[in-house]
């Protein structure tokens, strides 16, 4: 984690690395992860380095992922107020305002039933898998 944040930018703009961006934004907690948002959307009213991601077509499904997993809290209300802040909005800062749109409208219970739903299953297959060896 420490060693994406000092080039998270460069690696939110490449197809895979965002993708492992996005998991860790899921997988990890506390001030790990905080450390990771922060270095997106910094701590000053303007947030140049989010802004730069959003426009991106890699960059604003992390974006979307630091919303999802920080919607609801303080942190995430500060991303959103950043979000609505972005100058020269384009068809990527779109996803990113829907995901908000989305999460808003009761979006984010079905996002996390999906993800609880996601979680037992693959604890189902692998008590089957031990009990079949």
């Amino acid at each position: 984690v420490n060693t994406m944040r000092k080039d998270l930018v460069s690696f939110s703009r490449e197809k895979y690395s965002s993708n492992v961006i996005e998991k860790c934004l899921e997988t990890t907690q506390g001030k790990e992860r905080d450390d990771l948002i922060y270095s997106m959307i910094g701590h000053e009213m303007d947030a140049p380095i989010m802004y730069s991601m959003m426009k991106d077509k890699f960059g604003n499904y992390v974006i979307q992922k630091a919303i999802e997993v920080t919607f609801g809290s303080p942190m995430g209300n500060d991303i959103m107020a950043k979000v609505q802040r972005v100058p020269d909005p384009n068809s990527y800062c779109q996803h990113v305002f829907n995901c908000i749109s989305k999460l808003q409208t009761g979006g984010a219970m079905k996002a996390r039933m999906k993800q609880y739903l996601h979680s037992v299953f693959h604890y189902q297959v692998y008590r089957l898998y031990n009990l079949c060896k």
